[in-house]
C-alpha cells in the first residue's frame, strides 16, 4: 500500500511511479484545492514548455473523477507531524514505512499533558489566558464527568472581569465558534483549535479511547491535565501502545 499526502497538489504523471509501485494507493487531500499551475524553479529561466492536462490536473482529481471511493477526515495538524509516523514506523510497522523527504527530528506538541494539584483551578486560568493572549483561536473544554464540567464553567465564570475582551470570548453567540465545555460524548463534532482536557483515572481501554477521541476534536493542540493522585492510578494500569505515544 503506499500513501499519497497532499495529493491534491501532484500531478497525475508526478504520481505515476506511486500507483505503479503498489497495488493499492491512498490519497489524502483537500477536493476543494483548485488545479495547480506548472511554476518554473525560482530564480532559474527556464523556457516556457507547453504541458498537457496530465500535467495541470492532481491526482486526486482524477481519482474522484473517476469516482474512486471517498472518506471524510476532518483536518487536524496534528496528522501531518512527521513524529505521530516515526512512532507508527518503529512501534508498529518494524521500519517498513519509507519517508519522503525523511522525517525531521522535532519535537512533537500537538499533545501535551501536564501534572497540577488542581485541576479546575488550572484549567479555569488557562481558558482565561487563552481568551487574552489567542482570541482568534477557538477552545473547548473537555471533562469525563458532567459534574466536572459544571465545577469547570463555575471556576471560569468566577474569574472573568465584566467588559473584557476576555469575558466577550466566552460569550460569543455563534455555536460554531464560541467555546463550550462538554463530556466526550456531547462534544462530538465539536472542533476546536484549542481542547483542553480534565483527565480523570478510569479503567484503561476507557481512558486512551476518550483521550483518543478528544485528541480527533483538536485541530491544533490538545493540553491535557491531571492530578498525582490519577496519574499514579493510571501508571499502575497496563501500558497501551497509544499511551506509550502520549
Amino acid at each position: 500500500i503506499s500513501i499519497i499526502l497532499d495529493a491534491d497538489a501532484i500531478s497525475l504523471v508526478e504520481a505515476l511511479p506511486i500507483l505503479l509501485a503498489a497495488p493499492k494507493t491512498i490519497l489524502i487531500g483537500d477536493p476543494h484545492n483548485p488545479s495547480h499551475d506548472y511554476l518554473p524553479i525560482d530564480a532559474f529561466h527556464e523556457e516556457a514548455v507547453t504541458r498537457s492536462a496530465f500535467f495541470q490536473e492532481s491526482i486526486l482529481t482524477a481519482a474522484l473523477r473517476q469516482g474512486a471511493p471517498t472518506r471524510e477526515l476532518w483536518f487536524t495538524s496534528q496528522y501531518g507531524d512527521p513524529a505521530i509516523v516515526t512512532f507508527a514506523n518503529e512501534r508498529i510497522y518494524n521500519h517498513g514505512i519509507k519517508q519522503f523527504p525523511p522525517p525531521n527530528n522535532e519535537i512533537f506538541k500537538g499533545i501535551s499533558i501536564k501534572e497540577v494539584s488542581d485541576k479546575i483551578e488550572t484549567i479555569a486560568l488557562t481558558a482565561i489566558r487563552h481568551a487574552e493572549r489567542h482570541p482568534e483561536k477557538t477552545l473547548g473544554i473537555i471533562a469525563f464527568h458532567q459534574s466536572t464540567c459544571q465545577e469547570i464553567e463555575d471556576a471560569i465564570r468566577a474569574r472573568l472581569v465584566a467588559g473584557t475582551p476576555a469575558a466577550a470570548f466566552f460569550t460569543r453567540p455563534n455555536a460554531d465558534i464560541r467555546y463550550y465545555v462538554k463530556t466526550p460524548e456531547r462534544a462530538v463534532d465539536q472542533f476546536r483549535d484549542t481542547i483542553l482536557l480534565c483527565m480523570e483515572a478510569e479503567g484503561a481501554g476507557g481512558l486512551d479511547h476518550k483521550i483518543a477521541v478528544c485528541s480527533t476534536l483538536a485541530k491544533r493542540e490538545l493540553r491535557a491535565f491531571i492530578t498525582e493522585a490519577d496519574l499514579a492510578k493510571i501508571a499502575s494500569q497496563k501500558n497501551s501502545l497509544f499511551r506509550e505515544w502520549l
